[in-house]
């Protein structure tokens, strides 16, 4: 799944990101049917789908999320934006729309099933309920809410209220290492702070990161689960390492012991990391430019 992000609220009128950043509503537009009409597959062992994704509320107009919902249905593609990650975030929408953030949120249109948030962590009881009511999906990002300090989402409260969970790994601005085992590992640790170790299992986390990702990319007939007529999407973890030494439940052990990189990766049955290798890419080159482009952005 492939987000086409936008930005169209900036600096010079209330909004968070430098101005040089914002697009026109019309050509966020343009450009995301654009993508949709070339890039977005919609057979059962597609590689690539396209989500239209206005960044926040500090960082788009009312009128983008409105026309990026309505474009949505008409290309039947899903929704993604970041909601409900600080306070301050409330803060901003009380002031800006005179409404929370689930308010907002249905004041757009964006308060359905064909949704999924980033984050998810400020709500009230009410606003649970009514995401639940939607169907709303909500990706669980708890290294980047650790790192930033937001809080902690309410995953059961969603999950009994009728919201689906899944895991992401946020930016990388604020998730730095991007790595699903660890986020699985660290969403496990965190929500049994809320919730109890009783209630928030290696089983239960694990689930977040498969089918609970599946069904918030709208894919959870064809992935998320090693099961008939689903795509071959799987990674290989060794327990051979001393990490691992003594353990009797193989999936508990990923997860306590802190797997933390596959020795083989398949995708759609191909695979694509052999022996910790990467395969045809050029990783050294890859990492040249990245710090090249990084440097560059330091020096900015």
């Amino acid at each position: 799944m492939l987000t086409r992000g936008s930005m169209s609220l900036g600096e010079d009128s209330g909004g968070l990101p430098p101005q040089h950043t914002i697009q026109d509503m019309d050509t966020i537009l343009l450009d995301s049917e654009r993508l949709v009409q070339k890039y977005h597959q919609r057979s059962a062992d597609a590689m690539v789908n396209i989500a239209l994704a206005p960044c926040s509320p500090f960082s788009v107009t009312q009128e983008i999320m409105r026309e990026s919902a309505a474009l949505a249905e008409k290309l039947d593609v899903r929704l993604h934006t970041h909601l409900a990650e600080t306070l301050d975030e409330e803060e901003f929408c009380l002031f800006k729309f005179g409404m929370r953030t689930v308010d907002y949120l249905e004041s757009v249109g964006w308060l359905n099933s064909r949704t999924w948030l980033a984050h998810g962590i400020h709500f009230d009881a009410d606003e649970i309920q009514r995401l639940g009511r939607a169907q709303v999906g909500i990706c669980h990002c708890p290294h980047s809410n650790m790192r930033l300090a937001s809080g902690i989402c309410p995953t059961m409260d969603l999950l009994e209220a009728g919201a689906v969970i899944g895991l992401g790994v946020d930016g990388s601005a604020s998730g730095d290492a991007s790595n699903l085992i660890l986020e699985a590992r660290q969403a496990m640790y965190l929500q049994r702070l809320k919730y109890g170790a009783e209630v928030i299992t290696p089983e239960r986390a694990l689930t977040w990161a498969t089918q609970g990702s599946a069904q918030l990319l709208g894919r959870e007939k064809h992935l998320g689960q090693i099961a008939a007529d689903f795509q071959a999407d799987l990674a290989f973890y060794s327990l051979n390492d001393v990490r691992f030494s003594g353990i009797h439940d193989p999936i508990a052990g990923l997860l306590l012991c802190g797997a933390d990189r596959a020795e083989h990766v398949m995708v759609n049955g191909q695979w694509v990391v052999k022996d910790r290798e990467i395969l045809n890419l050029d990783l050294e080159a890859v990492q040249a430019a990245h710090r090249q482009a990084a440097k560059a952005l330091l020096a900015a």
